[in-house]
């Protein structure tokens, strides 16, 4: 908690080597807007960077392995990239990123496995894009979200929570064109709930 409550903090530059971002490190760093995030970091911590100002595009570097609940949480960050990094499981306490308002644009871990509850709710992400590795996707991961397009890459529908969002009439959900049949069929993916169920481009 090195820096909690810090709230004329604007800017802070981490030096490279560091592998942890500890718990509420910077929590309630209500000014904080910019940061670099060190490609030798390992873990960001629970609540790290909650009730920041942190705002604009945030690329996460290839050694990072495990983001803890809360750590974005109510950060003003418009785009998060997580395409370079390690991680498997976003399954913290919740609330990943929740609640980042201006949130529109996402990538998530090429080798995911599962998103965990809230991790994304309140965001307005415009594309979710599932890579083909999730197995689960729990509890209003993306409630709120405001997609227009849904992308499931896996071949078998991964388990889904029943609170996942709610049914929004205008999103389309697009998976593979040889499982559009099981996700018709299977547990709360269903026509039902999106608009149509389509194959992928």
């Amino acid at each position: 908690s090195a820096f909690r409550n810090c709230r004329s903090l604007e800017s802070i530059t981490l030096p490279e080597g560091i592998t942890e971002i500890p718990t509420n490190c910077f929590w309630y760093a209500t000014q904080l807007k910019t940061v670099n995030i060190p490609s030798t970091v390992r873990e960001i911590a629970d609540g790290a960077f909650s009730f920041t100002a942190l705002e604009g595009d945030l690329v996460f570097g290839e050694n990072l392995e495990v983001i803890g609940g809360s750590a974005f949480y109510r950060c003003k960050l418009t785009s998060v990239d997580l395409s370079k990094t390690k991680i498997t499981k976003l399954n913290g306490m919740m609330n990943t990123f929740a609640d980042c308002s201006e949130l529109t644009r996402l990538v998530l871990p090429p080798a995911i496995t599962e998103i965990g509850t809230t991790a994304f709710s309140g965001c307005p992400v415009e594309t979710i894009d599932l890579p083909a590795t999730v197995t689960k996707i729990a509890n209003n991961s993306f409630y709120w979200g405001a997609a227009k397009t849904v992308i499931c890459r896996a071949t078998v529908p991964p388990t889904l929570s029943a609170k996942i969002y709610p049914s929004q009439t205008e999103t389309v959900l697009k998976v593979p064109a040889e499982a559009i049949g099981d996700y018709k069929t299977a547990t709360n993916w269903n026509t039902g709930r999106f608009k149509a169920i389509e194959a992928i481009e």
